[in-house]
């Protein structure tokens, strides 16, 4: 309500320099930004200077992170799913072994989230290989998606500027400008909503998220939000992490070999 009447009160070409520069650059980066990290990836050593810097931290953050790991049957039940574990001397271990001695052991089940579909794909994987494919795919879409924001926001500004000044301050034209101002700030708003929700989700389960999603759940109507989270749905459909990180993987294979 009060972004609807701050966009009453200063009016549609007051707001719409930031406003329609900010949603637009960030859309527009969205759709762009799986074939740019996509190039990156393909044409410079970006993610592999990436690997190497992180590397590094990454093994002492899991000592064990070279341990091999695949689908094994822990329990020795032909009936039951096999699980993620790692064989030694003969003798097979869970996956939860691994990160007993870690630094990261609080992030257990997410990295083991990680690994999981790796070696769904690959059939086996170590376990620092699997994260910093991960990790590097993320920064390079982060780093991808803040450039292209900033330079498509600054061209999308421009030519706002271009527009105010081929628009007539006629009679009409003020109140237009007025009712639009109050539209466009309940449209950014409803964005904030949308744009927090999808955070949370792609942040999935760790642990520092899940007393937000059972706020989300105990909301009726901030659950009905989430459900129908069109920002999500966009920016699943047009960012294809699993593609950038089946390249970084490719590349770490031809490190590592």
């Amino acid at each position: 309500m009060l972004l609807v009447l701050f966009g009453l009160w200063r009016g549609m070409f007051k707001m719409i320099y930031g406003l329609i520069s900010t949603l637009l650059a960030l859309v527009l980066a969205v759709v762009l930004t799986t074939s740019v990290a996509t190039a990156i990836i393909d044409n410079t050593q970006a993610d592999e200077m990436i690997v190497t810097a992180i590397g590094q931290p990454l093994n002492a953050l899991i000592p064990k992170g070279q341990q091999v790991v695949s689908f094994y049957d822990l329990d020795m039940d032909e009936e039951t799913p096999d699980e993620l574990g790692y064989n030694f001397d003969g003798q097979n271990y869970p996956f939860e072994d691994i990160m007993k001695d870690s630094k990261l052991a609080f992030l257990t089940g997410t990295v083991k989230g990680i690994v999981e579909k790796q070696v769904e794909k690959e059939g086996e994987i170590a376990v620092i290989d699997a994260v910093t494919a991960v990790v590097t795919s993320y920064i390079i879409a982060a780093a991808t998606y803040i450039a292209l924001w900033i330079a498509l926001y600054i061209v999308i500004r421009l030519l706002c500027v271009l527009l105010k000044k081929a628009v007539s301050h006629t009679y009409i034209g003020y109140y237009l400008n007025k009712v639009l101002g109050a539209v466009l700030g309940a449209a950014f708003g409803l964005f904030l909503v949308f744009a927090f929700l999808t955070l949370v989700r792609l942040l999935g389960n760790y642990e520092v998220i899940i007393p937000v999603n059972t706020l989300i759940e105990s909301s009726s109507v901030v659950k009905l939000l989430a459900e129908n989270n069109f920002l999500y749905t966009f920016i699943a459909d047009k960012i294809d992490l699993q593609s950038m990180i089946d390249l970084i993987m490719a590349r770490i294979s031809a490190i590592s070999g």
